[in-house]
């Protein structure tokens, strides 16, 4: 049975962290929108990296946010793209 509850709590803590990656694959209507969603990402995203260690600070995480993604035209839509 403790195998079975740790299985469950981990994956209730994987969830989060699944649904509040990037949404690269969703198109935005305008570029509003898309900074509005990365904006909204880079917080989320930062505070799980923070919570985790893999930033010492939400200064850190967001200065990888910013240079890791951007709002980009692809058609007559907007996507958020990674970078490199």
């Amino acid at each position: 049975m403790t195998k079975f509850k740790t299985a469950i709590a981990l994956g209730v803590l994987a969830i989060p962290a699944l649904a509040l990656a990037h949404p690269t694959d969703v198109p935005f209507e305008s570029r509003g929108e898309c900074e509005t969603a990365m904006a909204r990402a880079n917080h989320d995203d930062g505070a799980i990296k923070v919570a985790n260690g893999e930033f010492d600070n939400f200064g850190d995480s967001n200065r990888w946010m910013h240079a890791s993604f951007h709002c980009e035209r692809i058609g007559d839509v907007w996507f958020i793209v990674r970078e490199g």
